[in-house]
């Protein structure tokens, strides 16, 4: 017995959906984003290149950030989108970054300038919601 026409179709399409991993499945929610832009400064001077991380103390995954050279940043969600989650979060700000090329050589290292209590031990936490979307960390050595 030889199948042909829709039949052979279905078939094909239900084995493809069985072996497609996620087939059938969507992508978590995203929570509730609101948009947070900000400054950083260090001993009164804008912070440029520092790398800015809030994570939430409740749920929902963290933002990320970089300053530019006015040491102003804007956050983007895990998935892209513009923005953190609603709540109390966790602040990381640190300077040092490692840039390795295709081959593996690192072509440049910018050093940690900062200490230790503004990333591996952050004293820094910052509240977003509608009232708190533009926010300003003044750090000192």
């Amino acid at each position: 017995m030889t199948l042909n026409g829709p039949v052979m179709d279905l078939r094909c399409l239900v084995v493809l959906c069985l072996l497609c991993p996620g087939c059938g499945r969507s992508s978590p929610p995203v929570p509730e984003l609101i948009p947070v832009t900000g400054f950083v400064t260090l001993n009164k001077k804008p912070l440029p290149h520092a790398a800015i991380a809030f994570h939430p103390k409740e749920s929902g995954d963290s933002s990320f950030g970089r300053t530019d050279e006015q040491g102003k940043f804007i956050l983007k969600y895990s998935n892209g989108s513009d923005g953190a989650v609603v709540g109390s979060h966790r602040v990381e700000i640190r300077t040092r970054e490692e840039i390795v090329d295709a081959g593996g050589k690192v072509v440049s290292d910018r050093p940690e300038i900062l200490p230790e209590r503004y990333h591996n031990q952050s004293i820094l936490n910052a509240e977003v919601d509608a009232d708190h979307k533009e926010l300003q960390f003044d750090l000192n050595n």
